[in-house]
């Protein structure tokens, strides 16, 4: 299988302090999973955490969509 790899930190989250965070959480996370949904089902391999995720791709569009 040819794949398209992605990943992604987001610089600076280690270093949010707790009411940070949750407006990081309410605000971000929530957009972020709104654009990012549609994905997933794409995706040959989906993996989050923390702030993080990986993502293969067998279609280089929906790499490149996301």
């Amino acid at each position: 299988m040819n794949g398209y790899i992605i990943f992604s930190d987001l610089k600076g989250f280690s270093k949010l302090s707790e009411p940070e965070l949750r407006t990081f959480y309410k605000d971000v996370m929530s957009e972020l999973a709104t654009h990012l949904r549609p994905f997933i089902e794409r995706a040959a391999v989906w993996n989050t955490w923390g702030d993080a995720f990986v993502a293969v791709f067998e279609n280089g569009r929906d790499a490149c969509n996301c």
